[in-house]
């Protein structure tokens, strides 16, 4: 936003490229410039993923936090390997509400049959190169003492879900043991939440 209001933008074409695991589009347009004027003409290859959804999972009788693991091929050459360990997560589909793809990837991906959602925040991963809008909740729940492996057969999915203490896991993101943004943003708000005195187990 400029000084004298919103700049202005404008789209001049777009093609697709690909339309693969994602749809890759070649973007073209310009956009006004704060000092006045327009752009020259950008061209941007854009991934379009739409709408998505991530849940975490709390236990505040029990005081746990439900992670699940499974296999990123784009994180193959990371210090951590592959396998990432994240909160639930999955794109919207036509039609879908985000609360209802909230309880579906939740019960595809960990069995869990979720009631109360408390939307934390909502935000883009990477608005240089995806449309892909992230929307985050916690998820008040009772958890099951283990975890145990998920996913759906259709979707090649093998996602192994953990049960562990919130102190652990806070401890673990202190140390910067978590490499994707849904997850490290969720437990943030959950740590800054908690240290108010909110999402606390209750005292015994």
């Amino acid at each position: 936003m400029s000084e004298h209001g919103p700049l202005a933008w404008r789209e001049i074409d777009r093609e697709s490229i690909s339309e693969g695991f994602v749809h890759l589009i070649r973007w073209r347009g310009q956009f006004e410039r704060f000092a006045g004027g327009w752009s020259a003409v950008v061209e941007r290859e854009i991934v379009l993923r739409g709408d998505a959804v991530a849940v975490l999972p709390i236990d505040l009788e029990r005081d746990t936090l439900l992670l699940v693991r499974q296999f990123r091929a784009a994180a193959a050459h990371q210090p951590g390997g592959p396998w990432q360990e994240e909160i639930l997560a999955g794109l919207v589909e036509a039609g879908e509400s985000l609360e209802g793809v909230a309880r579906r990837e939740a019960n595809e991906e960990a069995g869990l049959t979720l009631d109360e959602l408390v939307p934390i925040t909502r935000y883009q991963p990477s608005p240089g190169a995806s449309d892909e809008t992230l929307h985050l909740f916690l998820a008040p729940t009772s958890l099951p003492e283990t975890g145990g492996v998920f996913g759906l057969a259709s979707e090649n999915e093998d996602i192994q879900t953990t049960i562990e203490p919130v102190e652990s896991v806070l401890a673990r993101l202190d140390a910067g043991g978590f490499g994707n943004s849904m997850t490290i943003i969720a437990l943030q708000w959950l740590a800054l939440q908690r240290a108010r005195g909110l999402w606390c187990a209750p005292r015994r």
